[in-house]
């Protein structure tokens, strides 16, 4: 789906990585991060964990992290299959329903933001996409198991969300691959 010049957003349905909800959840060192929002502290709604180089974000620093050789062969399948070469995985366990990420762009300076690439693992979440000129809902996804989502060119114009919700959901966990540069 292209939006205007070479702003892009494809979504690749049953995305094979080699990867599976379970083998994440088990392998993976899980963390809740404080954020300083209005200068209170607050829990992220999710669960994180990352791997690349230095990283920071709102109040949150990661340091630098390899790649374990599970994770890293399904980095090399998804650049192969955005060929953009990506070194970076911010992973997100959404435990269900009232986890949530609000909106935001990937638009720190440290990131390459031609190409940001998302990865969903178990249950299907509602993915929102806004204008940051227009701030009202102008599209709207639902990313399944191994869906695979390519934002090309979107971060400087565009934010997006995975909203809470009160509907009963098990849990889903996104990979958000990036590119540091910095």
């Amino acid at each position: 789906m292209s939006f205007f010049g070479n702003e892009s957003l494809l979504v690749l349905p049953k995305f094979n990585s080699g990867l599976t909800f379970s083998l994440l959840k088990k392998q993976l060192n899980w963390k809740q991060n404080q954020l300083k929002l209005f200068g209170r502290t607050h829990n992220e709604p999710r669960l994180t964990a990352w791997f690349g180089p230095k990283y920071s974000y709102s109040s949150i620093t990661w340091e630098s992290s390899p790649f374990p050789e599970f994770l890293k062969m399904a980095l090399d399948k998804v650049s192969d299959a955005a060929d953009f070469n990506f070194n970076a995985a911010l992973i997100n366990y959404y435990r269900d329903g009232s986890d949530s990420m609000g909106w935001h762009s990937d638009d720190e300076k440290e990131i390459d933001q031609s190409c940001i690439a998302s990865l969903s693992f178990g249950e299907e979440r509602r993915f929102l996409l806004r204008n940051k000129q227009e701030l009202k809902l102008k599209k709207e996804f639902l990313l399944k198991d191994n869906d695979l989502l390519l934002m090309n060119n979107l971060q400087k114009n565009w934010q997006h969300s995975i909203p809470k919700t009160t509907r009963p959901l098990s849990g889903r966990i996104n990979i958000t691959f990036r590119r540091i540069t910095d």
